[in-house]
């Protein structure tokens, strides 16, 4: 038996547009292991939330899996039928979605919303339900949850819609939690709480976590293992006390150098040049070296494969035996 509970090989995920397909995601490779913590970072158009989508077979009508597999347990998810998938989403696998405003249904109160995950894949009735969505928002820190289970998302805070949404997501007990930008768009202080949360139920449950984001500082909080994302490929995976002490793509690299520091305040972070490609405009050889410092002849030219440096791997000919390595 795998010692992996998630395990995504060779993911290619392609968009259908103007009869050619443009891929979103291409060739993405991870794993995590029970009770571990895998961050995915890189900026918007990366191919983070794709990925997810893809593992839960949430994607838009004009996408879909062309290649690779997502083991979870053993089983290709890839393959599973959507009758299957249901009873995987909420209840092995659950994710909490970056908006809650949009993701919680505005006519439903809270609770009844909680209870109908709980009533589907554990066959409980109304008042059992209820009970429990009770319990759940006690556990993420809501307090009168015997109030707020009968108020509607409008009633709330962000910070308790993001509560209700964690909630939700762990009704189920489920063994992977995919967190998909979980504190955007909330104050610094309410960030914290809900990463202590997770935290706090992550250690409770032994839940693995696969947390999306584009925030270095959460992946620091949080994650044993990170893969940073750039143009629907892996560029770096590594342990993020490797990856903090030094990074090693010069995407990830740049990415750090614009983390403001404390000891050392400046008037004006430094930004990577240029932007993200658009997926139907890749350019030739490595996405990344119009925007790289260090690119080179052979970058512009082909593409690099994923090398490996002592426990880590990088997608960069800085790292290759034709350059030298480092």
């Amino acid at each position: 038996m795998s010692e992996y509970l998630l395990e995504v090989k060779g993911l290619k995920t392609y968009f259908n547009h103007m009869n050619t397909q443009v891929p979103a995601v291409d060739g993405v490779d991870f794993a995590i292991r029970k009770g571990e913590t895998l961050g995915i970072v890189g900026e918007s158009g990366c191919g983070k939330s794709i990925t997810a989508m893809s593992i839960l077979q949430l994607l838009p009508p004009e996408a879909s899996i062309v290649d690779g597999q997502v083991l979870f347990k053993g089983n290709n998810l890839a393959d599973f039928t959507e009758k299957q998938m249901t009873k995987i989403r909420g209840n092995e696998i659950s994710m909490i979605f970056q908006e809650p405003m949009t993701s919680l249904n505005p006519a439903y109160t809270v609770g009844y919303q909680i209870g109908e995950a709980i009533r589907t894949h554990r066959k409980l009735d109304k008042k059992q339900a209820r009970s429990i969505a009770i319990d759940m928002l006690k556990l993420v820190g809501i307090p009168a949850p015997e109030k707020r289970v009968d108020q509607y998302p409008h009633e709330l805070s962000g910070g308790m819609r993001q509560r209700v949404m964690i909630a939700m997501a762990l009704s189920c007990n489920p063994e992977l939690l995919i967190a998909d930008e979980p504190t955007t768009a909330l104050d610094v202080t309410v960030q914290a709480q809900i990463l202590e949360v997770m935290k706090e139920l992550k250690e409770k449950f032994n839940t693995s976590i696969m947390m999306i984001t584009h925030d270095l500082g959460v992946v620091a909080e949080m994650a044993d293992y990170v893969i940073v994302m750039y143009a629907g490929t892996v560029v770096e995976y590594s342990d993020v006390r490797s990856l903090y002490k030094k990074p090693l793509h010069p995407y990830t690299e740049g990415l750090m150098n614009a983390l403001p520091k404390i000891d050392d305040p400046q008037d004006e972070l430094p930004a990577i040049q240029g932007t993200v490609p658009s997926l139907y405009d890749m350019p030739k050889g490595c996405p990344f070296q119009p925007r790289c410092p260090y690119a080179q002849e052979v970058c512009k030219q082909e593409k690099p494969d994923l090398f490996a440096v002592d426990d880590r791997k990088v997608r960069c000919f800085l790292y290759s035996d034709r350059m030298g390595g480092q």
